[in-house]
């Protein structure tokens, strides 16, 4: 068996291709025309952006739902899967109004959330204030393993 000694590699110089060049003129051309939305784009599968913690007793989820009113959310649990469903709805708007910038957001969202316990929905609480909506359910008691006795016949 024989060594080879070992030598340092050069860097491959990085040269963009064809394609590549148009990644990036794409991307100034809608960082142009959204400006600061795209961070916004991104994020939308996200929405309502949501907190989860437990305790002994209770699971809390909080999700920030800004205008909404507590009609407009539905909230449904089924096992340890959370779902928020709901629809912020556009405001009137005059056709004499002349618009220079919407960023607000409107339209329907539903998202899903695996909770880390069953939960006793028939037990849970759910308010919503200041465009926060609190959770709070309470873990059922039933138990995790069952042993199952072997009979012989």
């Amino acid at each position: 068996m024989s060594l080879i000694p070992w030598k340092k590699q050069e860097p491959v110089a990085f040269t963009p291709s064809p394609l590549f060049d148009l990644q990036q003129d794409m991307n100034r051309l809608f960082g142009r025309f959204f400006g600061d939305m795209g961070a916004t784009f991104g994020s939308i599968g996200m929405f309502p952006p949501v907190s989860v913690r437990e305790n002994e007793k209770v699971i809390t989820v909080t999700a920030e739902v800004p205008g909404m009113t507590a009609n407009e959310v539905e909230v449904t649990v089924d096992g340890n899967i959370l779902t928020m469903h709901g629809e912020k709805k556009d405001e009137k708007r005059e056709d004499k109004d002349r618009w220079h910038r919407v960023e607000r957001s409107y339209g329907s969202f539903s998202r899903r959330i695996e909770l880390p316990a069953a939960v006793d929905a028939a037990h849970a609480e759910a308010t919503l204030e200041k465009g926060v909506l609190t959770l709070k359910l309470p873990k059922t008691t039933t138990d995790q393993m069952k042993t199952i006795k072997v009979q012989a016949k």
